[in-house]
């Protein structure tokens, strides 16, 4: 996670995220005006929105935004394209801005792993502790065979100084994902934090080079 900076450059940063969060929204707003009553044109907001996503996977990020202004044009109430705007913002540093396109995105899918585990990140960027871990627990209970909500909500708990449940997620997220290095690595942390010496030791052991993940 990423301090952002000196408090002037902060306050700079602030203040782009509320400015970019602004035109988002107010863009929305007029999408929502222009657009008759339903039925919405789904279809077409879900060919764009599938443009949009080829357009970010290729790295740009501009005709990307072009496709999701069309998509909420034809249908301003598709969640999927809140949620990819969502992620684009995010990863072009506007984290503010892409916590209220998620959160947007769940109110209009509430059932939504991938809108509450992607605000989750965003809350956790933000240094949000407590918001990351209830959106990650709500994103385990939506989907439990994801091994990285698992991962995450056990490392979030281990922070907030909750070691007994992190073994709990922590172990879960290996049996999802056994090849994952890092899971030993907290889990050692977790027992010898929740006073269990004899656990702990086992992970380390098990965690060395040529053995397998612990049982």
């Amino acid at each position: 996670m990423k301090v952002l900076g000196s408090p002037p450059r902060a306050l700079s940063a602030i203040r782009q995220s509320a400015a970019v969060l602004t035109i988002v929204l107010l863009t929305l707003s007029a999408f929502a005006k222009d657009v008759p009553g339903s039925p919405h044109n789904r279809s077409l907001a879900r060919s764009y929105v599938v443009s949009a996503r080829n357009a970010w996977s290729a790295g740009n990020q501009t005709q990307a935004r072009e496709k999701l202004k069309l998509a909420l044009q034809a249908d301003p109430t598709y969640g999927e394209a809140y949620l990819l705007m969502g992620l684009i913002e995010f990863q072009s540093g506007n984290v503010a801005t892409s916590i209220q396109l998620y959160k947007h995105a769940i109110r209009l899918q509430p059932s939504s792993y991938s809108a509450h585990y992607n605000l989750a990140l965003s809350y956790l960027r933000e240094h949000r502790l407590p918001d990351g871990k209830l959106e990650l627990e709500r994103a385990v209970k939506l989907d439990p065979s994801q091994a990285d909500a698992a991962y995450d909500l056990g490392v979030v708990l281990l922070e907030l100084g909750d070691p007994s449940a992190a073994i709990v997620h922590l172990e879960r997220s290996r049996k999802l994902n056994p090849h994952r290095p890092d899971v030993s690595f907290n889990l050692v942390r977790a027992n010898l934090e929740a006073g269990k010496i004899s656990e702990a030791r086992g992970e380390a052991e098990a965690a060395r080079p040529g053995r397998g993940p612990a049982r």
